[in-house]
């Protein structure tokens, strides 16, 4: 009887201190989780407001849902990313740089190229921008 009563103590002690884990391990890895809330909004309508000296780009400014100053980070590539699946589009390698408080800027590359942007709150980047293609004779 005292065996059982200790298998049984055994059980119940292993039992209170297993961990049910709230979560999976790669929970802490997406970063849109630990921060909470909503990323902010892609900045919309995209458009080459001027051809002199460079692409002028102009667009609207991005709505983030909790109000936080936002950064519109600039991605580019001579690809044209029709076939990119979404993660490509985040790429650093497609990284040209970033801008904050203004809604135009220039780009004085040469060539034909495409260019997308997002919002990034500091802790959360948006969805990509529509997709701009810069012809060969802007610059």
């Amino acid at each position: 009887m005292k065996n059982i009563s200790i298998i049984i103590l055994l059980n119940l002690i292993s039992f209170a201190c297993s961990f049910n884990e709230p979560v999976n391990k790669e929970y802490f890895n997406d970063i849109n989780k630990i921060n909470g809330g909503l990323p902010p909004s892609p900045p919309p309508s995209l458009t080459v407001s001027s051809c002199i000296a460079g692409a002028t780009i102009q667009f609207t400014p991005s709505f983030d849902p909790e109000g936080q100053d936002l950064f519109y980070l600039v991605y580019a590539t001579r690809t044209n990313p029709s076939n990119f699946i979404e993660t490509e589009f985040y790429n650093p390698l497609y990284y040209y740089g970033y801008i904050t408080g203004t809604t135009q800027f220039l780009i004085d590359e040469s060539g034909t190229y495409y260019l997308w942007m997002t919002s990034y709150d500091g802790g959360r980047e948006s969805y990509h921008s529509n997709v701009l293609l810069i012809p060969n004779n802007c610059p």
